[in-house]
């Protein structure tokens, strides 16, 4: 029979909790907004965004607040992957360098940022053809007008992997274990996104072709 000690080791704390939601997460927030936009995705929340048309896409415009880590991350992964793609911040300033931790994870994954420096979308003309790709909910109240001005599509990366992940924390200023689980969903993501562009996947998310 185990010991009351051994009990204690084995048993799960709050502690061991609040280390999974960090590295899973981020932080707390980002726990509780993972859960939150969930329930109301499957409450029918936004749901065109779950409906994209893919034989329409031509190029993946990777949105995020400042363009340093999640998609810059995203658009040379999406090159790696034979996508034509490009990324921009939707504020920050033009010219910055990705963070340093970003640059540092991204290498460990193959992917090269020493060269990437942000942009906005002024800095970009959006075609019919893009499908432009936000990070979280929160970001799509600024997109949305620049995918209905050019006639392009809108989504959610965090739509595209499975399990869903409508919320893709900010990893800046985080630990390195985030980043790298950051990474993570966004190469899955891509490989599906990879694969509904060439036509050869085809899952439960892909409702039925719709635009903005």
């Amino acid at each position: 029979m185990r010991s009351r000690r051994q009990d204690a080791l084995l048993s799960p704390t709050p502690d061991h909790y609040f280390v999974a939601v960090l590295r899973e997460y981020g932080h707390r927030h980002g726990w509780l907004r993972h859960h939150a936009w969930t329930a109301l995705l499957k409450l029918g929340w936004r749901r065109h965004l779950q409906s994209v048309d893919w034989q329409r896409v031509e190029r993946c415009l990777f949105a995020c607040q400042g363009n340093i880590c999640r998609s810059p991350y995203a658009e040379h992964r999406a090159r790696c992957l034979g996508i034509d793609a490009i990324s921009f911040g939707i504020e920050t300033t033009p010219g910055r360098r990705a963070a340093s931790t970003a640059v540092r994870v991204a290498a460990r994954r193959g992917v090269d940022l020493t060269n990437h420096r942000s942009r906005s979308a002024e800095d970009l003309a959006i075609a019919a053809s893009d499908l432009v790709i936000a990070m979280e909910p929160r970001q799509l109240s600024a997109l949305l007008p620049l995918a209905r001005a050019s006639g392009g599509q809108l989504t959610l990366l965090g739509l595209w992997c499975l399990p869903i992940r409508p919320v893709l924390e900010d990893p800046y200023g985080l630990s390195e274990t985030y980043f790298q689980k950051c990474f993570s969903v966004i190469d899955d993501a891509l490989f599906k996104i990879r694969g509904r562009i060439s036509g050869t996947v085809s899952d439960e998310l892909v409702v039925r072709a719709a635009t903005v």
